[in-house]
């Protein structure tokens, strides 16, 4: 009687079971290696994956994302606390002194090659991109939102950047703006507590904007800042 009712099972029900189990297996090895719990590294992974844009944006300052707390390093029980940050979406003005092209896709279980961009973001503008990184706050374009988006990709993002580094080729080249373009950055805050052995290196915290939901550049002849396309 079990073979009899394994057979009459419908025809769709074997699909949705592999579905199920390419599921996890993905999920496990965008999560293989984290010595963080499990939970968190999910909620994190989820968060750094949202897709709605916000209604409304708080601004905040350079300054005030490097002096955000709780950060690293990262507790257990500092998530409540985070977790209510993490809802806010935040306005955030500078200057983009360099843009990376990550190419391992990461985020994205290593299924695409070029994965997401980050946005080194400066409170004044700096002319030594390579030297100075950790009084920056990254931000970060996910793949999603480039697909959106005419100009959110390497070749739109790099005439406002002063380094352009592509991580698919290995190499960095100068961008079409020396110093960095001001720039007015928005999105999710994040706290990408994996990066804390980085911060003071090549970044000023772990605090993020992920998924960076709006960019907007600084029009000097109109004096007022415009979306990027």
């Amino acid at each position: 009687m079990l073979l009899i009712t394994i057979k009459r099972k419908p025809e769709g029900r074997p699909k949705v079971r592999r579905v199920r189990w390419i599921a996890v297996l993905w999920l496990t090895a965008a999560l293989a290696g984290c010595h963080y719990s499990v939970v968190k590294r999910m909620d994190l992974w989820r968060k750094k994956l949202r897709l709605r844009t916000p209604a409304e944006y708080r601004p905040i300052t350079v300054a005030e994302m490097i002096a955000l707390r709780p950060g690293c390093p990262f507790k257990e029980s500092d998530v409540p606390e985070i977790d209510r940050l993490e809802r806010r979406a935040v306005a955030m003005e500078g200057y983009l002194v360099r843009i990376e092209q990550l190419a391992d896709g990461k985020t994205y279980a290593h299924l695409i090659r070029r994965g997401d961009i980050h946005l080194e973001i400066a409170a004044a503008p700096e002319f030594n991109p390579l030297e100075t990184a950790a009084q920056r706050v990254i931000c970060e374009v996910t793949v999603p939102f480039q697909w959106r988006r005419e100009r959110w990709n390497l070749e739109g993002l790099a005439p406002l950047a002063d380094l352009v580094s592509d991580d698919l080729i290995g190499h960095s080249y100068p961008g079409g703006t020396p110093g960095g373009a001001r720039v007015r950055i928005s999105g999710y805050l994040l706290e990408d507590f994996v990066h804390c052995a980085a911060v003071g290196q090549s970044r000023a915290t772990a605090w993020e904007i992920h998924p960076v939901t709006r960019i907007e550049v600084w029009e000097e002849e109109h004096e007022r800042f415009e979306p990027l396309p």
